[in-house]
């Protein structure tokens, strides 16, 4: 038996849904046998949860991790996350933001990579298709290529940075500074995240290419961490902390 995210709910419970405490005892032999997990949700409390602060998440997972899909189909969208296996107390701890949009909980699955011939196992979930997620389509995505809206100066709080940073950032040990891996946006796009970092919450930074030819990451100088860690610490997964070098 595996417990889930308990270490978060001491520290950061402020911020964790209280439905949380019903996937918290998961047995991973089941898990991994089944190859899913179910849960019941249909007796879940969510009315002590904002959907403003499940938007705020989205943003950050958006930048992020975080996919919107559609069907050809179908008149709403879903959400959909994917996780690796060291990740996965900040997985778990995500689904609570959005459990009650899904229908069961994540799902562990493994494959072979081809090109290094290795295993990957992973965590995902996906939301069910509702127009919640379709609003953020149309926000996040042009002819099904992930963008950054008009709008992303007034979306980008902090508690959306902080799923950002936990879903794309990295720590430079020898820098002391900050990398967020912005490889799918355009330059344009990651000069435009970079001037809100920088007009918004005073954050130092500078645009880098990245290893492959046409794409850009930002740089978050040294001297503005201190600056940064006030912003997201408080929303920040207990196990994703070395990502800010803590």
């Amino acid at each position: 038996m595996y417990t889930v995210g308990l270490d978060v709910l001491k520290v950061w419970d402020c911020f964790i849904p209280p439905n949380l405490f019903n996937i918290l005892s998961i047995d991973f032999s089941t898990i991994l046998i089944n190859g899913s997990l179910s849960v019941l949700i249909g007796n879940l409390d969510y009315n002590e949860y904002s959907i403003d602060v499940i938007k705020e998440v989205l943003v950050g997972s958006l930048l992020g991790d975080g996919t919107i899909e559609i069907g050809e189909r179908n008149t709403n969208a879903r959400f959909k996350m994917l996780q690796s296996v060291k990740n996965e107390h900040y997985l778990f701890m995500l689904f609570g933001f959005f459990s009650q949009f899904c229908l069961s909980a994540p799902y562990l699955y493994s494959n072979l990579d081809k090109r290094t011939n290795k295993v990957y196992s992973n965590w995902s979930f996906k939301s069910r298709a509702l127009p919640l997620f379709t609003e953020f389509l149309h926000l996040f995505y042009k002819d099904g290529i992930k963008i950054i809206p008009s709008t992303i100066f007034h979306l980008l709080t902090p508690l959306a940075l902080a799923h950002w940073l936990i879903q794309d950032g990295s720590f430079n040990k020898a820098s002391g500074g900050c990398t967020l891996c912005t490889d799918s946006f355009t330059e344009e796009e990651v000069r435009i995240l970079i001037g809100v970092l920088s007009t918004k919450y005073n954050l130092h930074c500078s645009l880098q290419k990245a290893p492959n030819k046409g794409q850009f990451r930002i740089y978050i100088f040294k001297r503005s961490m201190p600056t940064l860690r006030n912003l997201v610490l408080p929303f920040f997964h207990s196990s994703m902390l070395y990502k800010l070098g803590l």
